[in-house]
């Protein structure tokens, strides 16, 4: 086909972390190619290694690159994968030709080896895969075969030949099994991994097998140490059949070994469902805290709250303060209480709503926390159904042609006001009506209950989310000022409203002129996430992948800038958490920068919550 300079690019994985732009330099010049530009290097999302984007510079390197070089050998004799830059839509469908390999000789086969089979075998093929594990030491790095692969055929065609024809035949001394493989099949999770905590430092991964071999057959074995191979303390027993490991799990878990030490036995689960279903049993132990003063401590609230017995943990939020002595941690006045018993929480609502909550003079705030989604739909709903309710008092009594005049009749107002409040600035005493300029009000009083309204002010939790004003708790300072401007910023002269006939319309009202409005300073971060992720995820060759590929692809993209927003520590947590998300929430939350930048957020403060 017809190529321009721009696509002379091919995409390389599976590089070893130390892999320099130079050394891939180095390696193209000594197989006979010159004038390349590596445009990009970036460390996986993930796993310890790096990816590249290479441009080839004519379309003779990129012959021989795409056709001799396809799995070359960059550094410590690792084999990486050299692919094409395809965005005709060839790759559309690839489910339909690709098949899973098994039973690979770990030794041996590599994807070199792998594709030259299949293709002398059975015929062309687009690309291929071994799964491996490349770990990095103090001064090595090693590289395993997992001892399966994928392949991905040229035709379906080419897919049911192989697998009538190739199905256990022998690659390099051992029998290999190949099926088709499906993204649509959704597979349940096989109960047979499990995992083992409790037992001391001297125990092995022979006692292990020792200890759930009389269960049934055993996959593997797997405990976990160290950098000085020092045990963790706890492992990974895999079954090969279901039964022997719901077997094991009710007669191992919490059997004493002695020492003082019990084994804990339980279904391995990945962590983004660990901390989900963790987010999910704390969700009604977890309160919201404010309006304490400065000076108090996490050991003051505490004690307020029940002591160790019934509080698990406090959290007070802070920020850094520069004063004289240097850089200090000021309190930010709220913070987070999580209890030990879901119910002792509930008991502190119930109290908080039959009366108030002094702690050193100030009336506490407290509440459940709310995650954003919730917060959002329903602070949505409120707004609507606040609205109506006081057109509904306001109409009270009304006939139906006469509600729906007073109701075209309040819109006009609103709109007429809203128009008003927006050109001056937010509002001023022009019109009259509202708090005097000189008006004051003791928001710390414990004044009669009857003032309070359902019109609750919002919280901040550690999930991002906000606090949900369920007990309708007495508005904050902003809100009365805002609903001091609002009714500052109504006009003076309504006319008068006429029962069961057509209403006048509103007086107009003269409008001060519009306050001039800096435009806003450009976002870089915004707009580059926009050229790079957004552009990615619309673009045409994205469609064309498959769901585990647009996967990674999204990874590799945002995480730069998860880094940025996380640091070097939370990224790959982070990033791993957002790409394992439902594939429809990934996808909106990646559309927009602001989308990306939440959930960083949700996914630093699980973390926190986590350790």
């Amino acid at each position: 086909k017809n190529m321009s300079q721009d696509d002379y690019l091919v995409h390389i994985s599976e590089l070893t972390t130390d892999v320099e732009k130079q050394d891939i330099e180095e390696f193209f010049k000594n197989n006979g190619i010159e004038g390349i530009s590596v445009s990009v290097l970036k460390p996986h999302y993930k796993l310890p290694i790096k990816w590249a984007k290479v441009q080839m510079g004519s379309s003779a390197n990129y012959e021989k690159a795409t056709t001799e070089l396809r799995y070359p050998h960059i550094k410590h004799g690792i084999e990486s994968r050299l692919l094409e830059n395809i965005t005709d839509g060839s790759l559309k469908g690839t489910s339909e030709t690709n098949a899973v390999v098994k039973g690979l000789n770990k030794e041996k086969v590599d994807s070199a080896l792998l594709d030259k089979f299949f293709s002398e075998n059975v015929g062309p093929i687009k690309c291929c895969k071994v799964s491996k594990t490349i770990e990095n030491h103090d001064t090595s790095i090693s590289c395993k075969s997992n001892g399966y692969g994928f392949v991905n055929f040229a035709s379906k065609e080419l897919l049911d030949k192989a697998v009538e024809e190739l199905n256990g035949k022998e690659l390099e001394g051992e029998a290999i099994t190949i099926e088709r493989y499906n993204k649509d099949i959704k597979r349940e999770a096989k109960f047979n991994n499990l995992y083992v905590r409790g037992f001391d430092e001297n125990f092995t991964e022979d006692d292990l097998k020792s200890l759930f071999s009389p269960y049934g057959e055993l996959g593997s074995v797997k405990l976990m140490v160290d950098e000085q191979g020092k045990s963790r303390l706890f492992g990974f027993v895999c079954f090969v059949e279901t039964e022997p490991a719901l077997k094991a799990v009710e007669e191992m878990d919490k059997k004493d070994l002695g020492n003082g030490h019990t084994l804990y036995v339980a279904k391995f689960e990945k962590k983004a469902n660990r901390w989900a279903a963790l987010k999910k049993s704390l969700a009604r132990a977890n309160l919201y805290v404010r309006n304490f003063d400065k000076n108090v401590t996490e050991d003051d609230l505490k004690k307020f709250f029940g002591g160790d017995t019934v509080v698990r943990n406090v959290r007070i939020m802070t920020t850094d303060v520069n004063r004289e002595d240097g850089v200090v941690k000021e309190s930010k006045q709220f913070g987070f209480v999580s209890f030990n018993n879901p119910n002792d929480a509930a008991k502190i609502i119930q109290k908080y709503q039959n009366e108030d909550l002094e702690f050193n003079n100030k009336q506490l705030y407290v509440n459940y926390y709310e995650d954003k989604s919730a917060r959002k739909k329903r602070l949505a709903t409120s707004k609507k159904d606040n609205l109506m309710g006081i057109l509904d008092q306001t109409l009270g009594g009304q006939g139906g042609d006469g509600q729906n005049n007073m109701m075209e009749y309040f819109m006009q107002i609103f709109q007429q006001y809203f128009k008003n409040f927006q050109s001056q600035g937010f509002g001023g005493n022009q019109y009259g009506g509202g708090y005097g300029e000189n008006y004051q009000h003791n928001y710390n009083r414990r004044g009669p209950r009857h003032h309070r309204g359902p019109y609750g002010g919002h919280s901040y939790n550690q999930y991002g989310g906000h606090g949900q004003n369920m007990y309708n708790r007495p508005p904050r300072q902003e809100m009365h000022n805002s609903y001091a401007n609002a009714s500052a910023g109504m006009p003076g002269n309504v006319p008068p409203m006429v029962v069961g006939g057509n209403m006048p319309p509103p007086t107009a009202t003269p409008q001060a002129p519009p306050v001039p409005v800096q435009p806003p300073v450009a976002n870089v971060s915004a707009s580059k996430y926009t050229a790079d992720v957004v552009a990615l995820v619309n673009s045409a060759s994205f469609s064309t992948l498959s769901e585990d590929d647009k996967r990674e692809k999204i990874g590799e993209e945002i995480y730069s800038y998860v880094l940025e927003k996380a640091g070097e520590e939370s990224a790959p947590k982070i990033t791993g958490m957002i790409i394992d998300l439902p594939f429809h929430d990934l996808i909106n939350s990646v559309q927009t920068y602001e989308g990306l930048e939440d959930k960083i957020r949700e996914g630093l403060e699980l973390l926190q919550e986590d350790s």
